[in-house]
């Protein structure tokens, strides 16, 4: 897998938002690997192999 600094991530929106993962990554309650799609969060690069994804609240309709 490419390093971190080789993406170009996209504003976060409301908008469906893919990112890759390395190995196997626990979100919340979900075990995920590969590339992982994650709706409406805030990505933070915190280092060159990890990337943590912070899910923002959602709107009750």
């Amino acid at each position: 897998m490419d390093a971190l600094e080789d993406y170009v991530w996209p504003r976060a929106t409301s908008e469906l938002i893919l990112l890759p993962v390395t190995g196997l990554e626990c979100v919340g309650d979900r075990l995920l690997a590969g590339w992982s799609a994650v709706a409406r969060s805030r990505l933070t690069a915190t280092s060159a192999s990890q990337v943590q994804v912070i899910l923002l609240p959602q709107p009750l309709e």
